[in-house]
């Protein structure tokens, strides 16, 4: 899933005359720290989901 900044940033890069393999090679870590934002992002509402239910059992 590409989010609109990563795209601009891509598109960015690519509009800049750069070759391919430097157009990949800055790519995929942006690409690899966009999921894990993502990740983190979907853990910590897992965990604030996860203990507010526990506050409601309680």
């Amino acid at each position: 899933m590409l989010t609109q900044d990563i795209y601009a940033g891509w598109k960015q890069l690519w509009d800049g005359g750069r070759s391919m393999k430097q157009f990949a090679g800055d790519a995929v870590p942006n690409t690899a720290d966009e999921r894990s934002r993502l990740f983190d992002r979907a853990a910590d509402h897992v965990l604030a989901v996860g203990a507010e239910l526990n506050r409601r059992l309680a």
